[in-house]
């Protein structure tokens, strides 16, 4: 089992050091493990239990019940132990696996500042996966008030297509409740630009489009994608443009008749297609979809990875019986 053998390569190593954690968990191996862990498609609801650990920690660094994680827990060890880079995390924020009464337990001694630094960073790290597990958005609060503003649901409004060109697909109208702002304000802003531009007869730098670009993408609340597989059928879903670029591998991977199916997934521009990120690559910061350029919609090509034992063999059957033309 791999928590037994982690387990007896800490009692021959001895006790963590306090006072070289940081050397030994730099902020580059925290997001490495962090990746692993994420990588090792930890179970839904996995992260959350995570969370849950380090955050009593964190606001109860006295209470020894919290530095102290029975690993044969079913929870935690659906959770944390049998998944991939699950034990190494616990290590990399100072928890260490000892052997007591015939049961592996996770034993931290009380935290220090830096520490509580790093499970805090390990904390901010997970936060978006669990939020895309979730399928939540967390509203800001608005400015001078305290109150924490309760996690929001998006609302994902499925749908499914039949078999339908490329083309077709990249065809998407987006709805008005899409915009922060009005859709007559939008035209008269985009006329008005339109009007400055031409009066102005003057040549705009390639950087401030960009600016401008990214400027007006601001102005979507929601995000449409559609993802095209082989077969044609299309399947269709909203996402919030702050969410990161995880949020559509889960979903289309919950989507599928065989969820293990290894896959990738494509970007929209025709000329030269590349893979959209899964995870953040280690030192990286996570990519949401707005930084991908899926905002405000986006047609996302489905690109399965077959083996002998593992082949695309289409959406579930819950999904293909919501299928309808595509107008």
């Amino acid at each position: 089992m791999h928590v037994e053998s982690c387990a007896n390569k800490n009692n021959n190593k001895g006790s963590v050091d306090e006072g070289n954690v940081t050397g030994e968990s730099s902020s580059g191996e925290l997001q490495a493990s962090v990746g692993m862990y994420l990588s090792g498609k930890p179970p839904a609801g996995s992260v959350e239990v995570a969370l849950r650990l380090f955050r009593n920690v964190v606001r109860e660094p006295d209470n020894a019940k919290f530095r102290k994680i029975r690993m044969g827990n079913p929870k935690i060890r659906e959770a944390i132990s049998e998944v991939t880079g699950g034990v190494e995390l616990l290590e990399c924020i100072g928890f260490e696996l000892k052997e007591e009464g015939g049961e592996i337990w996770a034993v931290m001694e009380v935290p220090n500042e830096e520490r509580m630094r790093l499970i805090n960073e390990v904390i901010g790290l997970l936060e978006p996966r669990k939020v895309e597990e979730e399928m939540q958005k967390v509203e800001v609060a608005p400015a001078g008030t305290e109150e924490q503003v309760e996690p929001k649901k998006i609302d994902r409004q499925i749908r499914v297509f039949f078999s339908v060109p490329e083309n077709v697909a990249a065809k998407i109208e987006l709805p008005d409740s899409f915009y922060n702002l009005s859709l007559e304000e939008l035209k008269r802003e985009a006329d008005a630009r339109k009007k400055k531009i031409a009066e102005s007869q003057l040549l705009i730098p390639k950087s401030y489009k960009e600016k401008q670009a990214k400027a007006a993408r601001k102005r979507y609340r929601r995000t449409l994608i559609r993802f095209q597989f082989p077969d044609g059928v299309v399947l269709q879903a909203v996402f919030a443009p702050w969410e990161p670029t995880s949020a559509l591998y889960k979903f289309v991977s919950t989507s599928l008749k065989d969820p293990n199916l290894e896959f990738e997934l494509l970007d929209p521009v025709m000329v030269k297609r590349r893979v959209i990120p899964h995870f953040p690559a280690a030192g990286e910061r996570i990519s949401t979809l707005e930084d991908e350029d899926l905002v405000p919609s986006a047609l996302i090509k489905f690109r399965p990875i077959e083996t002998e034992s593992s082949v695309f063999t289409g959406l579930c059957n819950e999904l293909l019986e919501i299928s309808e033309p595509l107008n």
